[in-house]
């Protein structure tokens, strides 16, 4: 009989992990304190739970204090998203009065919250006039670029009056999977969208204007995304490419556009760098001839976009002059647990210094350094740099080269193998009351921290500080039933994760 309910609770962790991923992301009901985190966009008052008086449970509240006084702040938490995939949002609310100074957002971020600007929003409105529990969805959906956790939040932000305090509350703040994105942004998705047939003909002029026939679209509220497929010429063997877009809007009600524009390659797997900006201060792409790529532009607005838009695109050569800087070599090779770089130039001009990036994957940089240049130079310089917090296995490093314009460039991309002997050990993985965790580690570290944290990405409990070699007991008595993740990560940037389930 225990063995029969045992194979019952998985088949039901199963069932209830996976719809929570297909549908749901996210689906906070406020039954109990979800132990979300907030942080100060304007003033310094916090959110709070309240047990009763919900919709009909539960919910969270905002209170400007009497004032005049300014609210704004961001209630957030993590999820972990799908690039193939794209998200819709929403939220019911309520307000104590009629205040037309009040503002409610919906965002999703790879950083934490900051500001009264941070993320791309999915809502944004003042329309939050509603004294009784009323349905606020949101106007866009979310295309992540890449597979990885992020961050979603709730920003409130209130004025309040010259005598009495002004709340406005929220229940089932939802993050919802709407189905496949068809942008073609990572390896694997499927039902990617057919080209839409946005690109004019190639052309050889080296002016990035003019030349590009409109093709009509409806607006679908603040972000959208328009791609299209385009194939190089079987010659030359490389060229540098330029994409021009023209965005018009009829009428021009949407406020604060911008519009942004990737490179993608076909058949979706992943973006690709620019390979730097050319003589007109644009981004160009250094392709291969007969190479399909999708390039998108996703237009993002602040103001409400019901308008129609005409979207266009038209691939040119790049007008670039030889490279500032000449490289002589870029190696690198690993040591104690850190990747050494060198690198040697045979000339500069005006040359401002070399951002480091690293990847994990050879698709996604960051910047992890700066290493200032000579300026000017017609001789050898040689230059280096530490990478203190490699991650164990395979690490890709680029440098891009800055001019003091402005413009940059990269170099080639090298790769530095990290071997650890580490591991994260729990006992029992299936819990009841006490879980237990040993580290063991060859990392010149003293200490780990530990997370624990279910599918959805929210943080359940964490812990410090944890040495390794001497087995750690957690009390998880008091979890709800279901799948976790514990992960340990050290101050020198080692990271590993094991899962566990609570019965």
């Amino acid at each position: 009989m225990q063995l029969l309910n045992l194979r019952f609770f998985y088949i039901f962790v199963f069932i209830v992990f996976f719809s929570t991923v297909n549908g749901q992301i996210v689906n906070q009901q406020f039954t109990s304190d979800p132990g979300w985190s907030q942080v100060y966009a304007t003033g310094s008052v916090n959110w709070a739970y309240n047990s009763t008086g919900g919709n009909p449970e539960g919910n969270i509240s905002l209170t400007a204090p009497a004032g005049p006084t300014t609210v704004s702040t961001w209630y957030y938490t993590t999820v972990t998203l799908d690039p193939c995939r794209q998200y819709s949002a929403s939220l019911d609310y309520k307000r104590d009065n009629n205040n037309t100074s009040a503002r409610i957002v919906i965002a999703i971020g790879t950083t934490v919250p900051s500001g009264t600007t941070w993320g791309t929003e999915l809502l944004n409105t003042t329309s939050v006039t509603s004294t009784s529990w009323a349905n606020l969805p949101g106007t866009s959906n979310y295309f992540p670029k890449t597979a990885g956790t992020y961050y979603f939040a709730v920003r409130g932000a209130e004025t309040s009056g010259s005598i009495t305090p002004r709340t406005m509350s929220f229940d089932n703040i939802l993050l919802s999977d709407a189905g496949s994105s068809g942008e073609c942004r990572a390896c694997g998705c499927a039902n990617c969208a057919a080209s839409t047939g946005l690109f004019s003909n190639w052309s050889a002029a080296n002016s990035g204007s003019g030349g590009c026939t409109s093709v009509t679209r409806t607006s679908n509220g603040q972000n959208e995304v328009f791609c299209s497929t385009w194939t190089m010429p079987a010659s030359p063997a490389t060229q540098n490419v330029g994409f021009y877009h023209l965005l018009t809007y009829t009428p021009a009600d949407c406020s604060s556009n911008t519009a942004t524009r990737e490179v993608f390659a076909d058949p979706g797997c992943g973006p690709i760098s620019a390979a730097g900006t050319d003589n007109d201060g644009r981004e160009y792409w250094t392709l291969s001839a007969n190479q399909t790529v999708r390039v998108c532009i996703t237009r993002q607005s602040t103001g409400g976009c019901s308008s129609v838009s005409s979207p266009c695109m038209r691939p040119y050569i790049a007008n670039v002059t030889p490279a500032p800087v000449s490289f002589s070599s870029f190696a690198g090779f690993s040591k104690s647990g850190m990747s050494h770089l060198y690198w040697t130039t045979q000339s500069e001009s005006n040359n401002e210094g070399f951002e480091i990036e690293s990847s994990n994957d050879e698709l996604q940089f960051e910047k992890i350094g700066f290493v200032a240049g000579k300026g000017n130079s017609s001789g050898l310089v040689n230059y280096s740099f530490v990478d203190k917090y490699a991650n164990n296995g395979i690490t890709y490093y680029r440098l891009r080269q800055v001019d003091t314009d402005g413009k940059f460039s990269f170099s080639e991309i090298i790769t530095i193998k990290h071997e650890k002997s580490s591991s994260l050990l729990i006992q029992p993985n299936l819990v009841r009351d006490q879980l237990r965790l040993l580290v063991s580690s060859d990392e010149a570290t003293d200490y780990y921290d530990i997370e624990i944290f279910d599918f959805t990405g929210r943080i359940a409990t964490s812990k410090v500080n944890i040495r390794p070699g001497e087995w750690n007991t957690l009390d998880v008595s008091h979890f709800k039933s279901g799948l976790y993740f514990v992960r340990a990560h050290s101050i020198n940037g080692l990271s590993f994760m094991e899962k566990w389930i609570k019965y």
